[in-house]
């Protein structure tokens, strides 16, 4: 049987894409992708969702028919994911956790034995990116949520890369599901802990990057929080070219993680700003709304796996973005597990009943 799929539905971005061709490997479904990023400027496949594509085809020994730049129309024949060590290499600064994130969803039906487990070695690519999940992001903030639902994963940064020479390495390891579980947060309790890392290139280090990024952020927000609650590390690595970025998140008593992303350095933006601006993007989604157990971004990572699980689950985001939207339509047309969306004032509650 074959999925046919309108790749400009929706959001009609990579996301589409990306979770189709995860859910065909689950599924064991052919899946036809047309009309690709039909209404974005530059329609077709980009150089950063045929790295998605293949490294998903290579992932479970399946074949892709039009992986090409350019290509408005693909078709995606699934194999089946094995233990093994597989390896993928990411063109210029392509991200890591966009990797990560397609490859997860692939591996969410990927039964073996406690001792068993699927590689990947990363040759290549970005931890940080102005456009996509920060890898420190990944690890801190979506893998811990994830294990709670029962996939479990590791990632393990062999080398940092930074737009626009890339250069990164890096480790994916994931780990037999044996039933994904569900995730209830319907309270966020109060905030415990704001986690952070800041993180520049040795090329900064006697200019003390790292530092002024963790010192801008920690005064931005220090008359929010007290000192003792701010757990901000400051690390210096090597790369192939400079650069810099930070990436904070808050952990709550009931268990809620909440992260406005990551603010990358810039040339000719001083430190200190660039730990201010992620101060003040981590404040406004903590406090915009003080009801949200999820921010917008891990909403739409979490809701594939949630619909995958047969057990209650409940999250609740500041808004139904486009992009958590579009998954959920796209999660439809493999599954009927129910998606109830109750939109109030300040937030949006997604719940997954029971099966």
């Amino acid at each position: 049987m074959t999925v046919e799929i309108d790749g400009s539905y929706g959001e009609g971005g990579g996301s589409v894409l990306r979770l189709c061709a995860a859910m065909g490997i689950i599924f064991q479904k052919r899946i036809h992708v047309f009309k690709i990023r039909a209404n974005r400027d530059n329609p077709g496949l980009r150089e950063q969702h045929l790295m998605g594509l293949q490294a998903l085809t290579k992932l479970c020994g399946g074949s892709l028919v039009g992986g090409s730049v350019g290509s408005t129309d693909i078709t995606f024949m699934p194999g089946t994911i094995k233990p093994g060590t597989i390896d993928v290499k990411i063109g210029t600064a392509g991200a890591i956790g966009l990797v990560y994130q397609v490859l997860s969803i692939g591996c969410a039906g990927f039964v073996g034995t406690p001792d068993q487990k699927v590689e990947i070695n990363i040759v290549g690519g970005g931890t940080f990116n102005k456009w996509a999940p920060s890898t420190t992001y990944i690890i801190n903030v979506l893998m811990p949520l994830l294990e709670r639902v029962g996939f479990r994963s590791s990632v393990e940064i062999k080398r940092h890369g930074f737009y626009p020479k890339g250069g990164a390495a890096a480790k994916i390891t994931f780990y037999p599901v044996q039933a994904l579980k569900g995730l209830v947060l319907d309270e966020r309790g109060d905030i415990n802990t704001i986690g952070g890392e800041s993180v520049a290139t040795v090329h900064l280090k006697n200019a003390r990057v790292a530092e002024r990024q963790a010192t801008g952020f920690t005064n931005a927000i220090k008359g929010t929080f007290a000192p003792n609650q701010m757990k901000i590390s400051m690390i210096y690595v090597d790369a192939a070219n400079p650069g810099s970025g930070i990436t904070t998140w808050a952990m709550t008593t009931k268990g809620c993680i909440i992260s406005s992303g990551s603010v990358l350095g810039e040339k000719g933006i001083p430190a200190e700003s660039v730990g201010k601006d992620c101060a003040r993007d981590l404040q406004k989604v903590l406090f915009s709304t003080p009801m949200a157990t999820v921010d917008e971004y891990t909403s739409d990572q979490l809701i594939p796996f949630l619909m995958l699980s047969k057990e209650r689950s409940i999250i609740i985001a500041p808004q139904l973005t486009s992009h958590a939207k579009t998954n959920i339509d796209m999660m439809r047309m493999f599954t009927s597990r129910p998606c109830n969306i109750t939109e109030k004032k300040d937030v949006v509650v997604m719940e997954f009943p029971a099966a």
